[in-house]
């Protein structure tokens, strides 16, 4: 039997923001932020933001 370390990389967990806890981000920010505005940001069309919008009631 050998005593050899492993090869693997011990993996990193990266913290990942979802897009809808972006968007309650970028909704928080003072001065608000357009439809459009936030479609960009988020690399969505705008109806999407819409929807998105429309389920954080």
């Amino acid at each position: 039997m050998t005593n050899s370390k492993s090869n693997r990389a011990t993996p990193k967990h990266k913290t990942r923001t979802s897009k809808s806890d972006q968007l309650k981000g970028l909704l928080n920010k003072p001065g608000g932020m357009t439809v459009e505005a936030l479609s960009t940001k988020l690399g969505w069309q705008t109806h999407t933001t819409r929807a998105a919008l429309t389920r954080l009631k």
